[in-house]
């Protein structure tokens, strides 16, 4: 087993204090993580040789949105964080693809005896309006911002 180096342990404690700050103080992350406004002072503290406990870090880090702890024990390991991409933008792309597919299959269909009757025009249409709807919930999604 290989121990950190000193300086190690401070950029931990500070990642730790970075997250009970954005957390709200001390009182309040120890209450999103199930320890004491003491514990949490001495998880922060260069002075305390107590680091938080990963479950803890987790939990911090769910709720401040950020992975700063993590982010940070995977470059102390030479690694990085990757991000996935957000479920929200793969749901919607799916969806979309799935519409134009759809309009694929229907034209497909309708055009099998190379002519287009009136009952197909309008299953084209109806099914091209679900593809302008998803492509729609497509772009939303990428204006919120909800892409890597």
């Amino acid at each position: 087993m290989v121990a950190f180096a000193h300086a190690d342990i401070w950029r931990i404690k500070a990642a730790t204090r970075d997250l009970i700050e954005r957390a709200g103080g001390q009182e309040r992350a120890g209450n999103c993580c199930g320890y004491s406004q003491t514990q949490m002072q001495r998880f922060a503290s260069t002075a305390h040789p107590d680091v938080i406990p990963i479950p803890a870090l987790l939990l911090l880090e769910r709720d401040v949105g950020e992975a700063i702890g993590t982010a940070l024990l995977a470059e102390l390991q030479a690694r990085a964080i990757g991000r996935a991409p957000p479920v929200a933008f793969e749901a919607s792309y799916a969806a979309m693809n799935r519409r134009i597919a759809d309009l694929q299959a229907d034209i497909a269909e309708s055009l099998r005896d190379h002519r287009l009757s009136p009952a197909e025009r309008a299953r084209i249409e109806r099914t091209a309006a679900h593809v302008d709807r998803a492509l729609e919930a497509f772009r939303q999604t990428i204006a919120k911002g909800e892409v890597s």
